[in-house]
């Protein structure tokens, strides 16, 4: 078989995997996240589901084709994707506060509880995506149209996917992506997910915390859900993003 025919059934069943995993997603706890458990009602039952159905997806597809498994690398690269992602979202929320595109009126600490589910489900989150969206595209394809097309096609795939709750938000989504999917290649999964998931987490958690008011929705974003970006992070990742090509992350 020709590397062309090669390269199309590769691409045709990663497209399957994908749609696989958003179809199936929600089957294997479907009673239980659809219940008033409360666990269930912070999200978490729908982040296990999530996640144990992109895994089983995942291993699937490496078990069938034989792709090396993503997932058999050092766990440590994780805790310096963990920093790299916290500071990111710390320093988008700070730049915000200080500009004067979100005004902080208040702490809400009864909501102090959420904070652990909160992490679990960003953990779950970024295993997930970083498996879906990065581990299996970019190994599965970079052989065939390079490093380079897979890492902005698969970016386009995940700000399009995330665009749906404002198109600054799909903007950030597209930059992470890219900043993920360099990050996956230089580093290993484990670092992505340890950026996604500490990024996810920093947000959400100060913006499930905070009494705030948002006074520029086209910098901080429009705040529909606690990590929905505007421009601001934007910009921060992209500082990244240049900070990573020139090797320093």
């Amino acid at each position: 078989m020709s590397d062309y025919k090669e390269m199309l059934l590769t691409a045709c069943i990663v497209i399957v995997a994908y749609f696989a995993w958003d179809l199936l997603k929600d089957l294997p706890f479907f009673y239980i996240t659809q219940s008033a458990i409360p666990l269930c009602m912070t999200g978490l039952c729908n982040g296990l589901s999530d996640v144990i159905t992109a895994l089983i997806v995942y291993m699937t597809y490496i078990n069938v084709t034989g792709i090396k498994n993503a997932f058999d690398a050092p766990v440590a690269a994780g805790l310096k994707g963990a920093a790299v992602g916290a500071a990111i979202s710390a320093i988008t929320t700070l730049l915000n506060i200080l500009f004067g595109f979100i005004r902080i009126t208040g702490i809400d600490v009864s909501k102090l509880y959420l904070l652990p589910s909160i992490v679990i489900r960003m953990l779950f989150t970024g295993i997930t995506e970083e498996t879906i969206y990065r581990a299996l595209p970019i190994n599965a394809l970079a052989p065939y149209i390079g490093v380079d097309a897979i890492v902005i096609l698969s970016s386009f795939v995940f700000g399009y996917v995330h665009s749906g709750y404002s198109l600054f938000y799909g903007m950030t989504a597209f930059l992470t992506g890219i900043l993920l999917g360099y990050g996956l290649i230089k580093n290993n999964l484990y670092w992505a997910i340890g950026l996604h998931s500490t990024f996810n987490t920093v947000e959400t958690s100060f913006y499930t915390l905070a009494e705030y008011k948002v006074t520029n929705k086209t910098m901080a974003g429009e705040r529909k859900t606690p990590d929905d970006d505007g421009l601001t992070s934007a910009f921060v990742t992209s500082i990244f993003l240049a900070l990573q090509s020139m090797n320093y992350i």
